[in-house]
């Protein structure tokens, strides 16, 4: 879906629907609810991301932090 510098209102209108209530518009809901349950499972204790970014605070922000 892209959109040229110029945008009237009718083409607004048709891609908001065609997002809304078109068969692009489920497959683009379905793709989000994807990548979604993919960023809730990186995230949760025990997983890679999850101990990574605990890795950087402690390094980053804790290991400078007045004592």
């Amino acid at each position: 879906m892209e959109m040229e510098d110029e945008v009237n209102r009718g083409e607004v209108e048709r891609l908001v629907r065609e997002t809304m209530e078109g068969e692009k518009g489920r497959e683009m809901r379905e793709r989000v609810r994807m990548w979604k349950q993919q960023a809730e499972l990186a995230v949760q204790p025990g997983v890679s991301s999850y101990q990574n970014f605990h890795r950087l605070v402690d390094e980053v922000l804790l290991k400078n932090w007045p004592k």
